[in-house]
């Protein structure tokens, strides 16, 4: 059914979320898991910093990234499920479409994210990247909202 599930990973609850239910889907299915992290190669915060300073904190950045990414993948492969991971900076582009362009270019069978479940002003301000995968993936989407009470573990 599924051989490479796309996970987008930032460390946060809701994406957690993804990740376990990620795993619980593709352990017994044998699939892959693909996780990505998504960083912004151009940090509003350093404004007009000489070059050094952005370079400097792109490398902090993917250096975060990686290691977030090898603790998700630690958690997968101690679930008994096998994980290769993407660090992608987006560039101009933005989350959704550095998403959507990561599945289509492996290619993957399904992308397993989680979402804040904004709502009201702060999903008109923030948007919700979510939202934006699921109108214009190509392939299923499988969307998991942080619950207080969720399981931790895949097991």
């Amino acid at each position: 059914m599924y051989q490479r599930i796309l996970v987008p990973f930032d460390g946060s609850a809701p994406s957690r979320r993804g990740l376990l239910e990620a795993i619980r889907l593709a352990r017994p299915l044998g699939a892959r898991l693909v996780l990505l992290h998504v960083a912004d190669a151009y940090p509003a915060l350093l404004g007009q910093a000489p070059v050094s300073a952005h370079a400097h904190s792109r490398d902090l950045s993917r250096a975060r990234a990686q290691a977030l990414l090898d603790d998700a993948a630690a958690t997968a492969l101690a679930a008994g499920v096998e994980a290769d991971t993407v660090v992608r900076e987006a560039g101009s582009e933005s989350t959704a479409d550095a998403i959507l362009a990561q599945a289509g270019a492996l290619p993957c069978d399904l992308i397993a994210m989680g979402t804040h479940g904004r709502r009201g002003w702060q999903h008109a301000v923030l948007g919700s990247d979510a939202e934006q995968v699921v109108r214009r993936s190509s392939v299923p989407v499988l969307v998991m909202r942080d619950i207080e009470d969720a399981a931790t573990s895949p097991a």
